[in-house]
């Protein structure tokens, strides 16, 4: 099991076992870090359970231990070995189980129980370059959020783009300077500055299931980044 893309030895743990729920519970995402969450509003994720083990050399070392690895699992990015997906995940519940002593290895020990609460079911991000008229099919069974990058090769008073969702506008665009339109996290820059006054949409960019037909008002290649999400 991979936390935050490091390994759980080190944390000096094990993964015994888990178990990946049903989608259909509803929770308030004020708690996801770097998600465009509007205020107030929920949606629907899906439980994991999980049981791991945690070793120490003595107790004070086991409650350091213990308490670095919860702190790394809130608010995670995880993934299984066996699996392609990862997931970005709270805790909601834990239980930490009664310790005891490894004979063989002479260092103290407990399982940890925990239930995470996970947001988002996707795989490695993937990229494709888009002019007008085009289509990119999702072969994932989610909506996505996705990322549009832009660089205009001379300056653009406004460019219209469609098929990702709400159409969106964008005004003043100038020559060589890249725009971001960051769907995950909800941000519009230009040149790592805040451009949201240039921005003109009901959402966020994001891909559906099957083949979403992209249109441009104007002639530019755009760079479409997004991580396939499944339920």
């Amino acid at each position: 099991m991979f936390i935050n893309n490091q390994y759980i030895d080190k944390y000096h743990s094990f993964l015994v076992s888990y178990q990946i729920g049903v989608m259909n519970e509803v929770i308030n995402l004020g708690q996801f870090k770097n998600k465009y969450i509007k205020e107030g509003k929920g949606i629907e994720g899906f439980p994991i359970d999980l049981k791991i083990g945690i070793k120490g050399n003595d107790l004070e070392e086991l409650e350091e231990r213990i308490s670095c690895l919860v702190a790394n699992l809130n608010n995670s990015q995880i993934k299984f070995k066996d699996s392609l997906f990862y997931y970005d995940v709270i805790i909601t519940s834990t239980n930490i189980n009664e310790y005891s002593f490894d004979i063989m290895e002479d260092k103290e020990m407990t399982t940890l129980e925990f239930t995470l609460f996970a947001i988002d079911k996707y795989e490695n991000k993937t990229s494709t370059t888009i002019s007008n008229n085009d289509i990119i099919t999702l072969q994932s069974t989610a909506k996505t959020p996705v990322k549009l990058e832009l660089i205009p090769n001379e300056n653009v008073e406004e460019i219209g783009i469609k098929g990702f969702g709400e159409d969106i506008t964008v005004k003043n665009l100038t020559k060589d300077k890249k725009v971001i339109i960051d769907g995950e996290k909800g941000l519009v820059t230009e040149e790592g500055q805040n451009k949201w006054n240039d921005y003109d949409s009901w959402g966020f960019p994001k891909l559906s299931p099957g083949e979403n037909e992209i249109s441009i008002s104007e002639d530019i290649e755009i760079t479409a980044i997004y991580s396939p999400r499944w339920l």
